[in-house]
């Protein structure tokens, strides 16, 4: 499976839907639709883009907000390569640049 743009968005935009359809910021009382729970998708053999949203709670504080991790792991959920950190919690953008700048990364070079 290729990663294309256009297969990044689809992820991030599907993970937007299911985990936080209101694109609630991050800050404030959450929805009850939000689901911090991690989102796994396959990208490639054996690899899953693990989409999970984390809260930014330095010092115990939930006003800092939630950001949102995008990691890849294994089939076992083992970390892959290197994950990365956008600091909201509605930037479908953001997700679906980090989706493809690690499968560009860690991926693509693994299956050449």
């Amino acid at each position: 499976m290729a990663m294309t743009r256009e297969r990044a968005f689809e992820i991030a935009r599907q993970f937007m839907e299911n985990m936080n359809p209101e694109e609630w910021n991050g800050f404030g009382d959450h929805p009850a639709s939000f689901d911090d729970r991690p989102y796994e998708v396959p990208v490639a053999e054996n690899v899953v883009v693990e989409i999970e949203f984390v809260a930014n709670d330095f010092g115990g504080d939930e006003d800092e907000g939630y950001q949102t991790f995008v990691d890849l792991v294994d089939n076992n959920g083992n970390p892959y390569g290197c994950y990365t950190c956008i600091p909201s919690a509605n930037n479908v953008g953001g997700i679906a640049d980090m989706i493809e700048y690690l499968y560009d990364k860690y991926v693509k070079e693994e299956t050449k």
